[in-house]
């Protein structure tokens, strides 16, 4: 039977402005090659067949190359545009098609899929025969010959350097080097209030020979950082056996070389052989197929591509990453990062209030306890170019992806006393608005603190008092002291702060963020003075 057999190429051409498809034909029967550009899934617009101001078809004889450029940016039918981030669809009439990510326009940048009626293979999709008869396929591709021709494709039969031109650049890089099938994914992740506070990157083995090729090992890193591991650095992850899965955590606002925030540079890459560069999402994920990654690499090892070994790269990432196979867990899930000591006022966004904790033999009413006194350290405003903006859902609707540059700024500071243990007669939430203010709580001796789960815990010497700064991703864990005794946290003495960057929230220190929260029960911040120990307010 006539085998069906070869490769369609798209290639970024940035010095024609132009993306070139080409089609090798590597079968023993004349093909129709087909064309469509599509919107991304999720962004509407989904049109189908080719167009006629791009022609219909192209023929493409046996052992013989046709190619046609598609100008960079121009709209396809419907108003797609041929720019990064469409779907360039592919495919042999009656046959098979293969929708693909157009890559950046950036020199060397390429995607390759085979298709082989002999070996059909995951990477096409077939629709009719995967062979046929002779004649039929001869007649079909005759029929195509009348069709309107774009006048920028050139059928091979009438270019002789059309297949040697594309020896160097692709035969010689994307035939080269080890099968991997699969994906890798970069996900944005939320906390409850709506603020973002981590990416989970995957990636995830797609290959159907078990045992044998297949197993690779992913990489990740900030295109613009400077050494290797800045920062908080991050792990390679291998994937040795079909549907394996490898995910680690990017922190929101880490600092990885360069702030990890929408938008910034991620490179991607399968160990010794490719990589592919996209932005950190801001909503949605971004998936990219293996397929798409730029072939080459610097350097290779056999070892990288050896199942066994890829198992053994494993083990050794098993506290620094999270795996699967076939959906189940291998270990137990990340955990966020936390900075601690003078590293978390290092890598904090903003300088984080002074805490001091005294204990009173008589406080209000002659009652032992402690005094708590938080001093605020941000300054008045965010800077006039601040970057970020409002998130979508934020609460003030007429705010949402407004600029946050110039927004008043302050905090909201909350306690807690042993596993989240609140009394809402002493340690009601306080907001600060102004740098340098100082506010004060006074939790008596034997105060019972009552958390979520019903669980009680008194006010005692030795017990745990956690402050927080909402927002601010800082916090402060200490015990409280014994008689006479006092514990402070300030920049002379960082021990006792940490740091959570997936809990930074820029938009919860506006001041329009936190006016009219319920749970701040004291709003009177314009008090000419504050007393030594603040009292709740009535209501």
């Amino acid at each position: 039977m006539p085998r069906i057999k070869g490769s369609f190429f798209v290639i970024a051409r940035p010095e024609q402005k132009a993306y070139e498809y080409v089609i090798v034909n590597e079968g023993d029967v004349p093909l129709t090659a087909t064309h469509n550009v599509q919107r991304a899934r999720g962004q509407g617009g989904v049109d189908s067949d080719d167009y006629g101001n791009f022609g219909h078809g192209m023929r493409v004889s046996p052992g013989k190359a046709s190619r046609q450029l598609f100008p960079h940016q121009q709209l396809y039918k419907g108003g797609t545009p041929i720019d990064e981030g469409s779907i360039f669809r592919a495919g042999i009439r009656d046959h098979l098609y293969q929708e693909i990510p157009l890559p950046a326009m950036r020199e060397g940048e390429f995607v390759r899929i085979e298709f082989d009626g002999d070996a059909p293979n995951d990477e096409v999709v077939w629709y009719g025969a995967k062979q046929g008869d002779a004649y039929q396929m001869e007649a079909a591709a005759n029929h195509t010959a009348s069709y309107r021709v774009a006048s920028n494709h050139v059928d091979a039969d009438d270019s002789a350097n059309a297949l040697a031109e594309l020896d160097e650049m692709l035969y010689g890089i994307a035939q080269e080097g080890p099968k991997v099938a699969g994906e890798a994914t970069v996900t944005p992740c939320f906390n409850p209030a709506g603020a973002l506070t981590h990416w989970e990157v995957s990636f995830e083995n797609q290959g159907k020979k078990k045992n044998e090729e297949g197993a690779f090992i992913g990489t990740v890193a900030f295109a613009a950082a400077e050494g290797k591991n800045a920062g908080l650095g991050l792990e390679s992850m291998p994937c040795p056996e079909t549907g394996s899965k490898a995910v680690q955590r990017i922190e929101a606002n880490g600092n990885y070389g360069v702030a990890a925030v929408p938008g910034a540079t991620l490179r991607l890459g399968v160990r010794g052989l490719s990589s592919y560069e996209v932005q950190l999402p801001d909503r949605e994920p971004t998936v990219v197929p293996l397929r798409s990654f730029r072939r080459g690499a610097a350097a290779t090892q056999d070892d990288w591509f050896d199942l066994e070994e890829v198992k053994k790269k494993r083990q050794e990432k098993m506290n620094a990453v999270q795996f699967f196979v076939k959906g189940k867990p291998l270990n137990a899930e990340l955990k966020p990062i936390t900075y601690r000591g003078a590293e978390a006022l290092a890598e904090s966004d903003y300088t984080p209030p002074s805490i001091k904790v005294q204990h009173l033999a008589e406080g209000p009413g002659g009652v032992p306890g402690w005094k708590v006194s938080v001093t605020n350290h941000l300054v008045a405003a965010f800077p006039p170019d601040f970057e970020r903006t409002f998130p979508p859902d934020f609460v003030d609707e007429d705010l949402r992806d407004q600029s946050l540059a110039s927004q008043p700024m302050g905090f909201v500071a909350t306690l807690r006393l042993g596993e989240g243990g609140i009394n809402k007669e002493q340690m009601y939430t306080k907001a600060f608005k102004q740098p340098g203010e100082e506010r004060t709580w006074f939790i008596p001796e034997g105060m019972v603190a009552t958390a979520a789960d019903g669980r009680e815990t008194p006010a005692a010497a030795g017990q745990t008092l956690t402050v927080g700064t909402r927002g601010m991703g800082v916090y402060v864990r200490l015990e409280l002291p014994e008689a006479g005794k006092e514990v402070e946290a300030s920049r002379d003495q960082p021990d006792l702060y940490a740091l959570r960057p997936d809990q930074v929230a820029h938009s919860h220190l506006t001041h329009v963020f936190f006016e009219d929260l319920r749970d701040v029960a004291d709003p009177d911040f314009d008090a000419k003075a504050d007393p030594e120990v603040d009292e709740p307010d009535a209501d």
